[in-house]
């Protein structure tokens, strides 16, 4: 089961913080900024032509994600 987004855009999404699991979500032609996902299990998630800018992924657990036409602005991929 997928959960579609399509075509929005967001300068900050508060509401994706206040998860800590992902499951099954395709999104598409988003652009994300200031997005934290700290500590989050992303699983089978689909991200097609999205944009990442100054977002942080520190102990981010990606399991069987596809990133398709994806552009990394700025981001930062660490382990705590």
């Amino acid at each position: 089961m997928f959960t579609d987004v399509f075509r929005v855009e967001y300068s900050k999404n508060p509401s994706l913080d206040q998860y800590s699991i992902f499951f099954g979500c395709h999104f598409s032609d988003i652009t994300f900024s200031d997005l934290h996902l700290d500590e989050k299990t992303i699983q089978e998630c689909v991200f097609r032509e999205i944009t990442f800018q100054n977002c942080r992924f520190t102990s981010a657990f990606f399991h069987e994600c596809h990133f398709i036409y994806c552009t990394f602005k700025n981001c930062e991929f660490t382990q705590s």
